[in-house]
């Protein structure tokens, strides 16, 4: 089968769904930077550690829902099918009760140390714990009925009122906290909204797409706990620069971390626009036109991504001290982050393969023993090494673990049919808006 025939050439659609993508990962990457140049690396560390951990809680309160929804419902909701108000309630429950065991966690902490956080910080952890698992799930609700604009918009006022905050005179951490509430509560007005009228005008019975609750979790097990693994290894690598280096370490690691992430994804980014038509080569069958594709796509992640990574190895010294002096020390730690994530987008193809092919559980393991050995080896690398031995462990574990991904995806191309148990998670259908 040819290339023409499979329509390899993105749709309009899947155009623009990546340009806005780009542009929430950019207005992202210029918070940060604005929060660094403003505020400095204490302060830096203090919000990234309030976000991250927000982050994390997301994803486990919406843990094997959010994907299971994508994978399950999108089908129905492409045939007409709404997705029952009975399921769509139980489902807001989980979240629910994850949200009150979160809050209660953060105040049973406080109890015990009272002296552990500032005012200002507890109220902006409490609020983005309560209320982004909700966005997250309403999120989910909007791409599964392939509105993936407005899924991606979602939560733009967090980080637009954060700019805002940075742009009046006189910024202060406190002044930027509050900005975040205000714009989490932003952010989740329209998402409660959204839920609510789901529930009120939805409907049950015979045509609706139903089915339990606990089956729905463990269809997407799998995934989910992959991308739980992946989100703590995130937020774990942030901790022990906390831990060990204080609120001024956490900035500094966090500022590293996200301009090396958000360099190579905007940069690299135009290699993947071909996404949705790998996974239809790979749920077709035609493993020889997939090979090729994903040695495509990994070419050109690499040739656009080394020079970014050179560049900014290369200037990382002035770029950072640009942000804040208080940064200019860390060009290290930016070019050891760099090279982990070249590996990343570069093997991004293959893990995306190994998924499409079947490959949920062992995609699973994988990053599981990611989270494991962060875990093992961040405390003694950063005791030993400082900032830079953290960075260079965490890099070491990212660039062996999609070492393995390749291993794993070119046995699987290499031994016969491999169920594609997730050819579910080809895109619905979208309007987009």
């Amino acid at each position: 089968m040819t290339m023409g025939q499979w329509k390899i050439e993105p749709k309009r659609h899947e155009l623009i769904f990546f340009a806005i993508r780009l542009f929430v990962l950019a207005t992202g990457l210029l918070t940060t930077i604005a929060i660094g140049h403003f505020l400095g690396a204490a302060a830096s560390g203090v919000l990234g550690l309030v976000l991250q951990t927000s982050t994390l809680a997301a994803t486990v309160a919406t843990l094997g829902l959010d994907l299971a929804l994508l994978r399950l419902f999108a089908p129905a909701v492409a045939d007409g099918r709404p997705i029952a108000t009975q399921l769509i309630g139980k489902l807001l429950g989980f979240v629910v009760a994850a949200d009150i065991a979160f809050v209660g966690a953060v105040l049973f902490w406080l109890a015990i140390s009272p002296e552990a956080v500032d005012r200002a910080t507890l109220m902006a952890l409490i609020v983005a714990l309560a209320l982004r698992p909700v966005i997250r799930f309403e999120v989910t609700l909007l791409q599964a009925h392939g509105k993936l604009v407005r899924s991606h918009l979602m939560e733009m006022p967090i980080n637009l009122a954060i700019l805002l905050a940075l742009l009046l005179p006189n910024p202060t951490l406190t002044r930027v906290l509050a900005a975040m509430v205000a714009g989490t509560a932003a952010a989740a007005v329209p998402a409660l909204i959204g839920i609510a009228r789901r529930m009120a005008h939805g409907r049950g019975g015979e045509g609706a797409f139903y089915m339990r609750a606990r089956d729905v979790a463990r269809s997407a097990m799998p995934l989910a706990a992959a991308a739980l693994f992946v989100a703590a290894g995130d937020w774990l690598g942030l901790a022990y620069a906390g831990l060990y280096f204080g609120a001024a370490g956490a900035g500094t690691f966090r500022m590293a971390a996200q301009l090396a992430n958000g360099f190579m994804i905007l940069f690299t980014s135009i290699a993947f626009s071909n996404l949705p038509a790998l996974a239809r080569i790979a749920n077709g069958g035609d493993r020889s036109e997939l090979g090729r594709l994903l040695r495509r796509m990994a070419v050109t992640a690499a040739a656009l991504g080394v020079p970014v990574a050179l560049g900014a190895t290369a200037l990382a010294e002035p770029l950072l001290g640009a942000i804040h002096p208080e940064f200019a020390g860390a060009g290290a730690v930016l070019g050891i982050l760099l090279a982990g994530q070249l590996a990343a987008v570069v093997m991004a193809p293959f893990a995306y393969a190994l998924i499409v092919l079947g490959g949920e559980r062992l995609n699973m393991a994988l990053a599981g023993v990611r989270f494991a050995t962060i875990a093992a080896l961040g405390a003694p690398a950063a005791w030993w090494g400082g900032l830079w031995g953290l960075a260079a462990a965490i890099s070491a574990v990212l660039i062996l673990n999609n070492i393995a991904v390749w291993a794993m995806l070119r046995r699987a191309l290499h031994s016969g049919p491999v169920p594609c148990a997730s050819a579910e998670i080809t895109a619905p259908k979208a309007s987009l808006f």
